[in-house]
């Protein structure tokens, strides 16, 4: 089997842990292969257990080391490194939404031109978080999903449904209650859907 000559040191080296679970590897190994008794490859059942308690023994002396070394790395090396994620995630969501800022006001320029008449085509205007409607799928309680469509004329607003016309109104305006009541309800909504968009016919 190889059985080591010295006890391991206090703490183990990772070699001595390695060869710890080695040697239970080969007693048990040994033990399945059923040699006889009188073998000089026969490993009793006992030696096999006698094996696994030395590998648990040396892997348990182990672990607080090996728990002092995590928790010095996480310290030094990944909560640094976490922070810098969490820094950089921040910093592209921020230019994230100076980019749809950025589009937003280009676009809403473009789709007031006077050379851009009904027809369009209109740019697509993000909304206020900097999400592109164009084909965005819309969860609206208690209403199946909403597939927003393009918005690059005229007509494709006059043409808009009720879920439609809600959805593009409360993405346009998501701090305003939603115009829901009253008749002139889908007419106002895309009014206010045009004006968000830079195009008022």
């Amino acid at each position: 089997l190889g059985l080591p000559q010295n006890p391991p040191q206090n703490p183990p080296t990772p070699a001595e842990v390695i060869e710890a679970v080695r040697l239970a590897n080969r007693a048990l190994r040994y033990c399945d292969n059923g040699a006889s008794p009188t073998s000089n490859e026969h490993v009793s059942d006992e030696a096999v257990a006698a094996c696994f308690y030395y590998e648990k023994a040396v892997l348990e002396s182990a672990a607080g080391v090996a728990a002092l070394w995590f928790q010095q790395w996480i310290q030094a090396s990944f909560i640094p490194l976490v922070n810098d994620v969490n820094t950089l995630k921040d910093s592209v969501n921020a230019l994230r939404l100076d980019m749809s800022m950025l589009l937003i006001r280009d676009g809403k320029e473009h789709n007031a031109q006077r050379n851009v008449d009904n027809s369009g085509p209109f740019y697509e205007i993000p909304f206020p978080d900097g999400r592109k409607p164009w084909g965005l799928s819309v969860d609206r309680p208690g209403h199946p999903n909403v597939i927003l469509p393009r918005l690059d004329n005229q007509a494709s607003i006059d043409n808009l449904t009720h879920d439609q016309s809600y959805a593009y109104f409360a993405g346009y305006y998501p701090n305003m209650p939603v115009l829901n009541t009253g008749p002139n309800t889908l007419h106002d909504q895309k009014l206010a859907i045009a004006h968000a968009i830079g195009h008022v016919a």
